[in-house]
């Protein structure tokens, strides 16, 4: 028997282990071998291997050294700190000793902090679980998939796991698939990677912002433009175009208003309690008085409304040059129109469209790009160029072509006149040549 001091063990230490017992013969919980301590167990598998808990504690902080030997050795501690350590107190800490930080704090409100990278990594999708404690419990967990997931390979969840639901899910190629609503307290910076880069930005502003506050921007970060900008009220200000690919409707009360059909190019307005009217205002209208409208098409009663006077149609002439507005036109043997020249002419045509204040309301037959073109007034109010020389001209006269270029008279031959009237005075000249209004009324 080999005594040492008060313990003891019956045969010289070999291979198996032996119990380590006191003086009295009593057994304690040590077993020895030559190659193997156990604390708990007699048959220790490692060269310490401890079957129950292990419990360190000193005054101050008990640490647990790990030390690495051979090749790439690496001294690593755990321990668990009081108020006078560096990490701070009630904190349990694994350091790596041999760079001399601290790699992992766990702290007493159950906080982890890591001044490094954290890894999972097993075979399927390792996950890690958060789980609230408390009012109001809720299960998340964070996975990195394979192709045997359910949400598919090469993905990083979010997944909801108290509602069995995938709230957030990155793929592969840098897409972002979001469950429900996404809020933003910063800016969201949208930057495409290649060729053709451009980078956009979402933000919601306050006062201070350029754009003023409470509003919604998409700005060209590229370009330095805010593209498109929804303000507290609804409006909507775009810098350039709107493209849809489908309908869109604007509504109020719940009722849409204007509906654009896109499929079928067809635009809807009023109806659902309101009528529905289309203004056409110049440029130097306001576009808020409908008085000001060049062209108003009334929805309610089906009327369209033009601001100007007569219909007119253009008709190629023989010299646009002398073919002003106000003069009387007839028809040329090469069915062009030329300036009137002879009294009681048939072949009058009619005036050119547009003297004085009484602008055409209509022109017919104009095409985008044609030159030689002449408004000829065929029906309204016109001014007209006429002769009071060759008799007084009062309202209501009917009138014919002179023998003064471009000038109406007074048809005071009505055998002569049939075929030959022009109009109807609306407007008096004593003598001389001048400018007054006429009914356009060919007969």
């Amino acid at each position: 028997m080999i005594s040492m001091v008060d313990l003891r063990v019956d045969q010289a230490l070999n291979a198996v282990a032996q119990t380590v017992e006191d003086a009295g013969g009593n057994s304690s919980v040590l077993a020895l071998s030559s190659t193997a301590v156990g604390i708990g167990t007699t048959s220790p598998a490692a060269m310490l291997q401890v079957a129950g808990n292990v419990r360190l504690e000193r005054n101050g902080s008990p640490k647990l050294a790990l030390r690495s030997r051979g090749n790439g050795t690496q001294h690593y501690s755990l321990r668990a700190t009081n108020d006078a350590d560096a990490a701070g107190g009630r904190r349990f800490v694994i350091r790596n000793e041999s760079e001399e930080r601290d790699d992992l704090v766990l702290d007493n409100a159950g906080n982890i902090e890591t001044p490094g990278n954290v890894r999972l990594e097993r075979n399927g999708s390792p996950k890690l679980a958060l789980r609230s404690r408390g009012n109001g419990t809720q299960h998340y967990s964070l996975r990195a998939t394979n192709d045997a997931d359910a949400a598919g390979g090469r993905r990083f969840v979010i997944r909801n796991e108290s509602e069995e639901r995938d709230d957030l899910v990155l793929d592969n190629a840098g897409n972002i698939q979001v469950a429900g609503d996404v809020q933003l307290d910063r800016k969201l910076a949208i930057r495409p990677l290649g060729l053709g880069t451009q980078h956009y930005s979402l933000r919601a502003t306050d006062l201070a912002d350029a754009a003023g506050g409470g509003r919604f921007v998409i700005r060209n970060e590229s370009d330095g433009r805010d593209d498109l900008v929804l303000d507290g009220a609804g409006n909507i200000q775009v810098a350039g175009n709107i493209q849809v690919a489908g309908d869109v409707h604007l509504a109020s009360g719940g009722q849409d208003r204007i509906r654009l059909d896109g499929g079928r190019g067809n635009a809807w307005l009023g109806g659902n309690g309101a009528d529905g009217d289309l203004a056409l205002f110049p440029a130097s209208g306001d576009n808020q008085t409908l008085s000001q409208a060049t062209i108003h098409l009334d929805g309610e009663s089906g009327d369209i409304i033009l601001q100007n006077a007569d219909c007119a149609e253009d008709f190629q002439v023989a010299d646009p040059g002398a073919s002003e507005p106000g003069t009387i036109m007839v028809v040329g043997d090469d069915l062009q129109l030329r300036v009137s020249d002879a009294p009681y002419d048939t072949r009058v045509a009619g005036v050119v469209a547009g003297a004085g204040r009484l602008r055409p309301g209509i022109v017919l037959g104009r095409h985008t790009g044609a030159t030689g073109g002449v408004p000829i007034a065929l029906i309204g109010r016109i001014m007209c160029k006429v002769d009071a020389d060759a008799g007084e001209i009062r309202v209501g006269d009917l009138l014919t072509s002179s023998a003064v270029p471009g000038h109406a008279m007074r048809a005071a031959d009505p055998l002569r006149a049939f075929g030959a009237v022009i109009g109807k005075a609306l407007g008096a000249l004593a003598s001389g040549r001048g400018m007054i209004p006429m009914l356009v009324a060919l007969q």
